[in-house]
């Protein structure tokens, strides 16, 4: 594993919806579009997979395909990529693992399996498995509870013992949770996401996964910067203002609070399309329901009485 790798692990990363055209078959010069515009912004890192990517919507061949061409993209601009691997057995992530690193993925990003809950031994013999898959990439731990279950400090540091590759979490937990990791592995690269950013990194958080970045990259990018700098006043004027943006024009929208709402794919492409430099557009495929333009335009009206700036120019 190179170092030079792990140390591209912090900022802003973007994840990227995979374009769908009408016949729900893969776009592949849209999504080439869409990764060439935000690696042209200075992002840290972009990355597949993840709800955003609708990872368990994609048989290999469409995980070859997309994530072929945002490796070709994404490295062609000198921006790190890390594949989304996850998939419901230990056998198919250790087959897309193989061919990420052979492909000269910088890292891979993965959930555990999660249609039945795993107990700790099966957590440490599927990162073991994993660890040995992915030799020459990092590997950044999906932390969801979309996979029934969670990951202690003490079972991330017995599974550090056997997977030195292991070196971070998309994390999900606690803030609390923080610190004691950090103490327990030291350098463990911890992302958030954006309400949150400011008050992890004071506790050590290397960056976030974002979807508001696909809104305004800008943005993401200079709340990061005031993030890093302890800038207090930028830094809690911006989590102020995206916290409002998801609280009062995404989240209502959500699954779990408006019925019949949308998950969290179908949100992240609708912030996307806010974006006129964006092309993936609104389609998630079935069996999940796509936002309609009524409701982009609803939460693009929300924007432009209420916080304009959020807006790309």
């Amino acid at each position: 594993m190179s170092q030079s790798r792990v140390e591209q692990l912090h900022g802003v990363w973007a994840a990227q919806p995979v374009a769908w055209d009408d016949q729900e078959q893969f776009d592949a010069a849209r999504y080439e579009s869409d990764i060439a515009y935000l690696c042209s912004t200075g992002i840290h890192g972009i990355y597949s997979g993840g709800t955003t990517g609708e990872f368990y919507a994609l048989d290999f061949e469409e995980f070859v395909d997309t994530n072929a061409l945002m490796l070709q993209t994404a490295h062609a601009a000198g921006v790190p990529v890390q594949v989304g691997v996850t998939a419901l057995c230990t056998r198919e992530v250790e087959r897309r693992t193989r061919w990420a690193t052979e492909h000269g993925a910088d890292g891979i990003q993965v959930a555990l399996p999660f249609w039945l809950p795993l107990s700790d031994g099966e957590v440490l013999a599927f990162f073991r498995d994993v660890g040995q898959a992915a030799a020459g990439a990092f590997i950044v731990h999906y932390d969801t509870l979309r996979s029934k279950r969670s990951i202690s400090t003490e079972l991330y540091c017995r599974i550090k013992e056997h997977v030195p590759n292991l070196v971070g979490s998309k994390y999900g937990g606690e803030l609390s949770g923080i610190p004691e990791i950090l103490r327990a592995l030291p350098g463990f690269a911890i992302f958030t996401g954006e309400p949150t950013l400011y008050d992890a990194m004071k506790l050590g958080a290397s960056g976030t996964y974002s979807s508001v970045v696909l809104t305004n990259p800008h943005l993401m990018l200079a709340f990061f910067d005031a993030c890093r700098r302890s800038d207090d006043v930028d830094a809690q004027s911006l989590t102020t203002r995206i916290k409002r943006f998801k609280h009062e024009a995404v989240h209502p929208l959500l699954a779990q609070s408006n019925e019949p709402g949308y998950w969290d794919s179908a949100l992240d492409r609708l912030q996307a399309m806010l974006n006129p430099h964006m092309k993936c557009g609104l389609r998630c495929r079935r069996p999940y329901r796509s936002a309609s333009p009524a409701d982009l335009q609803k939460v693009r009206t929300w924007i432009e009485q209420n916080d304009p700036g959020l807006l790309c120019g």
